[in-house]
């Protein structure tokens, strides 16, 4: 795969970015706040999962988090996927072995890793996959692939008929998005994946939720991150970031993140 299929974005997150991504997000527990909130939400509808492996596709692992933290909340909580058989989409390579890192630092769930696919999810082929799927995770992932039917229908058609679908987006009125949308680093949000679900009349739940992204001014990865291959300069690179800092009780610096939580259930 040559970086001419990538975008901008995606080769720079390819080639390095990625350790920046882990970086930033080391530190922050925006991830626990998501999956607690669909692990609540969804308690009743998965007993199916209790005392058997969950097949899982994670699209855009990047470092694991969202989806071993989903399952580690699962089995804790409420004993449900406390096995799982996880295939792993990204197009840094880089990233299989961050979520083998994560894995390994949870005892709950028993997390098996059985396929890695390098590549974004409009060049990978479906038919090389494992399907049926009861799990598929697309967390902050689809900013840069087109909105078309076909990405549906590529999600659909691997789920399993008593399985969920969960696809994070930034709303448009997230601070996180307002920022790097003027670098030309997103071109989706969560509004037009909604309209796209309701062009294919395809039954979905929706979640809000709204956590703090904390970072330290002073360090550099959290603005690389931001304006990654930006065409603006630093000047209105340190402006946005000004105009969308707050501060909280103990004076960190925190960029309000603003999301929607697709859910879509299997057999709709």
């Amino acid at each position: 795969m040559s970086d001419v299929s990538l975008t901008p974005y995606e080769s720079w997150y390819r080639n390095g970015g990625l350790t920046t991504y882990a970086d930033v997000f080391d530190y922050n527990d925006e991830k626990a706040i998501e999956v607690e909130l669909i692990a609540e939400h969804l308690k009743g509808s998965l007993q199916w999962l209790k005392n058997e492996a969950i097949a899982t596709l994670d699209i855009g692992c990047g470092t694991g988090r969202f989806t071993v933290l989903l399952l580690n909340e699962l089995c804790m909580s409420f004993g449900l996927g406390c096995q799982s058989e996880v295939d792993l989409v990204d197009i840094n390579s880089g990233a299989f072995d961050y979520f083998r890192e994560t894995a390994a630092k949870v005892n709950t769930v028993d997390i098996h890793i059985r396929n890695t696919f390098q590549a974004p999810w409009r060049l990978i082929v479906l038919n090389e996959l494992e399907p049926p799927y009861r799990l598929i995770v697309a967390d902050h992932v689809f900013y840069g692939e087109p909105l078309s039917p076909y990405l549906i229908e590529s999600l659909t058609t691997l789920i399993s008929p008593d399985g969920v679908i969960i696809v994070t987006l930034q709303q448009a009125n997230s601070d996180v998005y307002r920022m790097r949308e003027p670098a030309g680093i997103v071109t989706n949000c969560a509004e037009g994946f909604r309209k796209l679900l309701d062009k294919t009349l395809i039954k979905y739940e929706v979640l809000d939720y709204k956590s703090h992204l904390y970072y330290d001014p002073k360090n550099n990865a959290f603005r690389e991150w931001f304006f990654a291959t930006a065409t603006i300069d630093i000047k209105k690179q340190l402006h946005l970031l000004r105009k969308y800092t707050y501060k909280d009780k103990e004076g960190r610096s925190y960029i309000l993140n603003r999301a929607n939580i697709f859910l879509i259930r299997g057999g709709k």
